[in-house]
């Protein structure tokens, strides 16, 4: 059986339907076409949206495919559904970035998540920056996987420095 890598995938019991907009926190400097916060009726849960766009499709599928790979580490949101023909997926809020004095207070976490992902998964973030780490419920989260690889790679948009995914990338997950 071929898995359709185009099929919107559901990876939870949420339903989309039943989220609206809470606020855009789409930042300069990303990637991504539209990251928005969404709430439930009730705003007792969040969500986060997030888009790309056709230049940045390998971006997205790099991504998809680490925040897939990695979803068990506990260090990473879970992806909650995808829609790669609209290069769209929505995962779980990690609570909010970490400022300056609070990257510098918890990098000794972050520094334990880095080798921990080098000795286990061989893998690197390869943008590890405040705006990049979350803390919520007493937990250090890394977001923004686009530049995540096997290998040491500079962030930053071009198709021969960092090479061309193709939606194949996780057609071998199943849901």
């Amino acid at each position: 059986d071929i898995i359709d890598p185009l099929k919107i995938r559901h990876f939870s019991k949420r339903k989309i339907s039943d989220y609206k907009t809470y606020k855009n926190i789409t930042k300069t400097g990303i990637h991504a076409k539209g990251v928005t916060l969404l709430t439930n009726k009730k705003e007792t849960d969040y969500i986060i949206q997030k888009v790309y766009d056709k230049p940045h499709e390998n971006i997205y599928y790099n991504e998809v495919y680490w925040l897939l790979t990695l979803q068990k580490t506990g260090y990473f949101p879970k992806i909650i559904r995808l829609d790669p023909k609209n290069l769209t997926f929505w995962m779980t809020f990690c609570g909010e970035t970490l400022s300056e004095t609070e990257f510098v207070k918890y990098e000794k976490d972050i520094k334990k998540i880095e080798i921990d992902l080098y000795e286990n998964y061989n893998c690197f973030h390869n943008d590890i920056k405040p705006s990049n780490v979350c803390w919520n419920k007493k937990r250090i989260y890394l977001i923004d996987c686009g530049w995540m690889d096997n290998k040491v790679v500079l962030p930053g948009y071009t198709k021969d420095r960092y090479g061309y995914l193709f939606p194949e990338c996780f057609s071998d997950n199943k849901e």
